[in-house]
């Protein structure tokens, strides 16, 4: 089981758990979810609602 993460967009350590296999990282204010081929990542826009990424980051 992984404990630590790092963000797969800025490589930062800042990543912190905001639900089930969802993470943000504080360094660039992305979300994350890690799936099967890679991660899923969402910008947080100002009212708090995700917008998707166009391209995940594959693995």
């Amino acid at each position: 089981m992984r404990t630590a993460w790092t963000c797969p967009v800025c490589g930062g350590n800042s990543v912190g758990r905001v639900g089930q296999n969802q993470y943000f990282c504080r360094d660039c204010f992305l979300e994350f979810s890690p799936v099967k081929d890679g991660y899923r990542i969402y910008e947080v826009k100002d009212d708090g609602s995700l917008l998707a990424w166009e391209d995940g980051i594959s693995g």
